[in-house]
């Protein structure tokens, strides 16, 4: 398995662990606030690296204050997020851009 295919596969399944989640809390009658506090505090940490990675401002708090349904908005929108970027970005070191470079005689 390439490794766009394995982190790929890595988010899917931390998207499908976001929604289990997230499933159980929107059930309760009052979600417990702590598990609300780190569910959002995950889903802003996730967003961050994203925003990073992308060299983009970041638009959260590490430690939002979010409801669950702004916790399942943010949980869908992150995992298509996620989805496009490593589709469109392969994962593979940029030294192998250099060392082509040299053994082609670009660099000396």
């Amino acid at each position: 398995m390439d490794a766009v295919a394995h982190y790929t596969r890595l988010f899917a399944y931390d998207a499908w662990a976001n929604q289990e989640v997230l499933a159980n809390l929107r059930t309760a009658p009052t979600p417990p606030a702590r598990a609300l506090k780190y569910i959002a505090h995950i889903l802003a940490a996730e967003r961050l690296w994203l925003e990073r990675l992308e060299q983009r401002e970041e638009k959260l708090p590490v430690w939002p204050e979010f409801t669950v349904e702004e916790c399942l908005k943010q949980a869908a929108e992150l995992a298509a997020l996620w989805k496009n970027y490593l589709a469109a970005n392969s994962v593979t070191p940029a030294y192998t851009d250099f060392i082509h470079s040299v053994r082609q005689g670009f660099i000396k």
